[in-house]
């Protein structure tokens, strides 16, 4: 049986299709390589896990790692409603857990649309996808899932904490995971 796109689907690839004609627009945010203890460790930014993955089954394929980061989004901080400031631009920097360089996700403007009063999806410039999902016990916060697929880093991976910087309006926030089990050199599995 074939299944046909959704109209939230249709509309994600028209968005996509329209920034790729656009190109990248003036979104503010940070820099992503200061992953640095300069960046806020406060509670608007929480990690509940993060997993990295190389597909070794594929060695000749450039692109095969995968980044997976979930956590809880405090946006009580920000000036804008979380739309506004999510739908200005914000990246996603992951350091540590035996990466050689920065892994980092950008999502430049208009990368986001409001699904629904509770749902924000917003697509990266490399076909990362976050989603921003109001939480039921605690309505002021918002889940983060946020994938990361065709990631050029390789194994092996190390049990070095991980810490993923959330750069929005300039404003850096940072969290940090210190527990990681590997497995096979090349799944690293981040919990707190």
């Amino acid at each position: 049986m074939k299944r046909y796109p959704s109209i939230v689907d249709q509309l994600l690839g028209c968005l996509a299709a329209a920034v790729l004609v656009l190109g990248p627009t003036n979104a503010v945010y940070a820099d992503p390589a200061a992953l640095s203890p300069n960046a806020s460790a406060g509670t608007a930014f929480t990690l509940k896990t993060v997993g990295l993955r190389v597909d070794t089954a594929r060695p000749t394929k450039p692109h095969n790692g995968r980044i997976r980061v979930r956590g809880v989004l405090d946006p009580t901080q920000f000036d804008d409603s979380v739309f506004d400031t999510l739908d200005l631009g914000f990246v996603v920097g992951v350091t540590g857990v035996g990466l050689a360089t920065t892994e980092t996700m950008e999502f430049d403007y208009p990368r986001c649309i409001e699904l629904s009063a509770a749902h924000i999806k917003c697509i990266g410039t490399l076909g990362e996808v976050a989603n921003f999902r109001r939480q039921r016990r605690a309505p002021h916060a918002y889940g983060v899932d946020i994938v990361a697929p065709r990631r050029s880093f390789a194994a092996p991976l190390s049990k070095v904490p991980v810490r993923v910087v959330l750069s929005t309006n300039g404003v850096d926030r940072r969290a940090d995971l210190a527990t990681c089990k590997i497995y096979l050199k090349r799944i690293a599995a981040c919990r707190p």
